[in-house]
């Protein structure tokens, strides 16, 4: 076969597609072209600033996560059975894939957070659809996820993967919220696998196994699919013992009441750290559990609905994050990814949301840029505000809700477990 004819039956399904593609052009309005046009420059959009920023090195990447990579690529899949790495196993099962490729370190990881992202981007979508908007505003929605600042900055310029976990949670609450339990704890399981700050929102999930009345076998199962992702370390040599501790020295690697983020000990000097690191997560549980026994009383007998649970999932995971020492400026992301998506139930999120993409952006600056715009308790303050106000809207509505359901009862009392309501 010549070139020439090599060259024309490669052209030939272009030049079957050409008239189709002219017919369906021709078939569009003016209105249709232009929102096509429209869409393809958010897609560009959303593709083209990933790229831009593909060569951009964090010191995360370059003390870590390329060393880990390059471990992994070394000694392959016996590798994974070493301690070299302070994260969790299922990240470094991804790295591992990656090192099976002839992507370089610092693509790889891009690239699973440029995926994460994506994932994150479709749960909000889905969320969007499950709160009655149309595919259309759902798609829109997405791509606002997709270029939130704080979602760039953390896996475009970072490298990090805190959408991925994040992603998991958001496809939790839609699971959660179409009453597939057992799906919903799986993937929640499998997020606290990944990263323990999955923990933020755990008394949420608490909260659902009471109130919806989750089966049993739903947290069961979803603790066994999180045991499971110890099985390829454990066929590659890593103890049991090793596995299980893993989170435990996380929480002990940093001594310092907070490293960059706008928490209540930014507030603090550095000299009270013996006392709030203990005390501190104490304290914090008790803010939670306050929490929860709000929402109990307020919300009676009726079971959650998706306002309750992505507001909620919001404001415990903010609390949480604000509350607990020794907390990185990255933690914040699940609060604030949530206050996002929370704007598509109550449009007060909207600036709320706007406000925490600013106090991430600047405490993200101490630590990407070395320095930073404002001072981080001035910066604790701003964020003090905005947890206050994450946690008064779901708890005045609650409140008001209940209010109304008495009024109309002329009952006093708390409803009868056998009076369940939608809210």
């Amino acid at each position: 076969m010549t070139v020439s004819s090599t060259s024309r039956s490669a052209g030939a399904p272009l030049e079957l597609l050409a008239p189709r593609v002219r017919k369906l052009l021709r078939s569009c309005t003016r209105e249709q072209l232009a929102e096509g046009a429209l869409w393809l420059a958010i897609l560009g959009a959303c593709i083209g600033v990933r790229f831009a920023l593909l060569g951009t090195v964090s010191i995360d990447m370059s003390a870590f996560l390329v060393h880990w990579f390059d471990y992994l690529r070394t000694h392959g899949f016996a590798g994974l059975g070493d301690e070299f790495a302070d994260y969790n196993v299922p990240y470094l099962y991804l790295l591992y894939v990656g090192t099976n490729t002839p992507a370089s370190a610092l693509h790889w990881v891009k690239l699973l957070g440029g995926l994460s992202d994506v994932a994150l981007a479709a749960g909000a979508a889905m969320l969007a659809i499950r709160a009655g908007r149309t595919p259309r505003f759902a798609a829109a929605f997405a791509a606002v996820m997709l270029l939130l600042p704080e979602v760039l900055t953390n896996s475009a310029v970072w490298g990090q993967a805190d959408s991925l976990y994040t992603a998991m949670i958001v496809w939790a609450a839609w699971a959660a919220s179409t009453r597939r339990a057992t799906l919903a704890w799986v993937l929640y399981v499998l997020a606290l696998s990944f990263k323990l700050q999955a923990l933020f929102v755990l008394p949420v999930m608490l909260l659902l196994f009471v109130k919806d009345r989750h089966p049993w076998k739903a947290p069961l199962i979803g603790v066994a699919s999180g045991l499971l992702t110890f099985v390829p370390a454990l066929i590659a040599g890593r103890s049991v013992e090793s596995l299980l501790n893993i989170y435990t020295k996380q929480a002990g690697e940093y001594p310092q009441l907070t490293l960059n983020a706008p928490t209540l000990y930014a507030l603090l000097p550095e000299v009270w750290t013996n006392f709030f690191r203990s005390s501190g997560v104490l304290f914090a549980l008790g803010l939670v559990a306050l929490l929860c026994v709000a929402v109990l009383r307020l919300t009676g007998a009726r079971s959650f609905d998706l306002r309750d649970v992505l507001q909620l999932s919001c404001a415990c995971a903010l609390l949480m994050t604000y509350s607990l020492p020794s907390m990185h400026e990255r933690y914040f992301f699940i609060g604030n990814c949530l206050a996002a998506i929370c704007a598509l139930t109550d449009r007060r999120y909207i600036p709320l949301a706007g406000a925490l993409q600013v106090t991430a952006l600047l405490s993200y600056s101490f630590f990407l840029f070395r320095q930073g715009v404002l001072p981080l308790p001035l910066l604790a303050l701003m964020q003090a505000v905005l947890v206050g106000c994450a946690l008064w809207i779901p708890l005045a509505r609650m409140a008001r809700q209940r209010g109304a359901l008495l009024n109309a009862t002329g009952n006093d009392l708390l409803l009868a477990p056998g009076t369940r309501t939608r809210g």
